[in-house]
């Protein structure tokens, strides 16, 4: 439909590998922002658990010996630029933990700590490591499914609908 031929000859490793990246490094995070007393660290994290498990396909392939494409490049680098300027964003204006997360510190410390601790891994650390990983999909899916170096018409397209978004975004913040 859109000139895209699609790699159907794939290592499970294009599967499993996005989302154990992303609920590995949120579970790991859990333990860094208790350790803080600060959950809202978790915002700083946010950009970057888009491009984490873009780098890790990409850096197996290489391991792997598997070529990879133009395409797929490009995912890295615009996925990149925007998680990590948006990542510095939140980082800089962090100064202490958003009142969001302290409500919820207060609310579900009332049942002791256990409860709070649990609340915050799955609603906080596990429930954002699904939206990344399903607001991550488009991507994930160009990267995993490129076939060969070529790029078409809607390569370019999205190349100028994130550039347009990227502008936005920034004179928004």
């Amino acid at each position: 439909m859109f000139g895209i031929e699609i790699n159907t000859d794939l290592d499970s490793y294009n599967y499993w590998l996005p989302p154990v990246v992303v609920f590995g490094g949120n579970f790991l995070f859990f333990f860094y922002c208790q350790f803080k007393k600060d959950n809202s660290y978790i915002d700083v994290l946010w950009g970057l658990t888009f491009v984490f498990p873009i780098a890790a396909l990409l850096i197996v392939k290489l391991v792997n010996g598997e070529p990879t494409f133009a395409r797929q490049w490009i995912m890295l680098a615009l996925v990149t630029i925007w998680g990590a300027r948006l990542a510095l964003h939140i980082g800089v204006r962090h100064n202490g933990e958003d009142f969001r997360y302290q409500d919820m510190r207060k609310r579900w410390s009332v049942n002791g700590q256990c409860s709070f601790y649990t609340q915050a891994f799955v609603y906080v650390f596990m429930l954002q490591a699904l939206f990344s990983v399903i607001t991550n999909s488009a991507a994930l899916f160009a990267v995993i499914f490129t076939p060969d170096n070529t790029l078409v018409w809607s390569d370019y397209v999205g190349i100028a609908v994130w550039i347009t978004g990227f502008i936005i975004e920034v004179l928004g913040d």
